[in-house]
């Protein structure tokens, strides 16, 4: 069951980039700025699970180990709130849940979700938006490209609007290790 709710996920991540990239979003003039507020310290506290501490690395990298199902897991700050990714190389952009999307400061009872994706679930509809920072330990990237999701979903996936704009990335010895 658990397996099956995983592959319907990367499922749904992989046809909401490909869709977006097939349809487009009619450039900057639709995607939606948006403004982060920093979150008081008691909504910043999570439920989830922990994500495994990063490995010893190099200056300019950091390894993560794998987690849950052989998965690579990393807490991000966006906007001041401490976000729990999925890293999801499959996605083509960051996908916010509207829980997180919430905590970082957006109403996404308020957001224009323009983008129609189909999924194994069925349609569903997105909302394109660009985060101000997306900060991981010392490594910092700004003006990220991202979704959020009006269909509920599990966990954000840190998709490729975030790594590729890293220097690099590669599986070593079982570990994602990330480079900026």
């Amino acid at each position: 069951m658990v397996h099956t709710v995983r592959n319907l996920l990367f499922v749904l991540l992989a046809v909401m980039g490909v869709a977006i990239l097939l349809k487009g979003t009619g450039g900057d003039d639709r995607r939606q700025e948006v403004r982060t507020r920093t979150p008081p310290q008691s909504e910043r506290q999570s439920a989830a699970p922990r994500t495994p501490a990063p490995a010893p690395a190099p200056a300019n990298e950091m390894v993560l180990r794998p987690g849950q199902g052989g998965h690579y897991y990393v807490t991000a700050d966006v906007g001041g709130a401490e976000i729990r990714f999925l890293v999801d190389t499959g996605a083509s952009l960051i996908a916010l849940s509207a829980d997180d999307a919430e905590r970082i400061g957006l109403e996404p009872d308020s957001l224009d979700y323009n983008g129609v994706v189909q999924t194994a679930n069925g349609t569903t509809r997105v909302a394109p938006v660009t985060l101000d920072e997306v900060r991981i330990g010392q490594m910092e990237v700004d003006r990220v490209e991202a979704i959020v999701s009006q269909a509920p979903m599990g966990m954000s996936l840190l998709g490729m609007s975030f790594l590729r704009r890293l220097e690099g990335y590669r599986v070593e010895d079982g570990n994602l290790v990330l480079s900026w």
